[in-house]
């Protein structure tokens, strides 16, 4: 009686193995697998290499069988793919970075560099300046002690909401 990978298993995810490797006909043995954070168990099969539910015999990580003849069972897992979706442009991928956008994010429109929407893209928010000291305020701007919790107007150029 054996506990074997899975030849479509990844190489690292589960651990796996059986109560007893040397029992007489009719006794009963447990097969165990134990996963790892991020891993799907999927099954207890006959074959090595078909995933095919004629060759599985239980989908539990905890599988006692009655034993007759030499038995040998293959773990099967996964791991676990997560989708992301940009909060910016809604593309898909799975990297938590998207692919079509700058990681940064505007503080006026909150989109990223890509994908702004406000002055912040073209000049300074404030002022329009385009001698920038970063992404959205020009020197002068930057340094200006308070600026506007609406839009983003810093008090050297006071905007309608102050």
């Amino acid at each position: 009686v054996s506990a074997q990978k899975h030849n479509s298993s990844p190489s690292s995810g589960c651990t796996y193995s059986v109560s007893s490797s040397s029992v007489a006909s009719g006794s009963s043995v447990t097969f165990t697998a134990t996963m790892s954070s991020g891993y799907t168990f999927n099954g207890w099969y006959t074959s090595s290499s078909s995933t095919s539910t004629s060759y599985r015999v239980s989908t539990s990580t905890s599988y006692t069988r009655t034993i007759t003849s030499n038995t040998i069972l293959y773990a099967y897992w996964t791991k676990n793919t997560t989708t992301y979706t940009c909060w910016c442009c809604g593309a898909t991928s799975s990297s938590s970075d998207c692919p079509s956008c700058d990681s940064s994010s505007c503080a006026i429109c909150g989109n990223c560099w890509t994908h702004c929407t406000c002055s912040g893209s073209s000049g300074c928010a404030c002022c329009g300046s385009t001698d920038l000291y970063d992404e959205i305020h020009c020197y002068t701007c930057y340094n200006s002690a308070a600026h506007c919790d609406y839009c983003g107007a810093c008090l050297h150029h006071p905007c309608s909401h102050m």
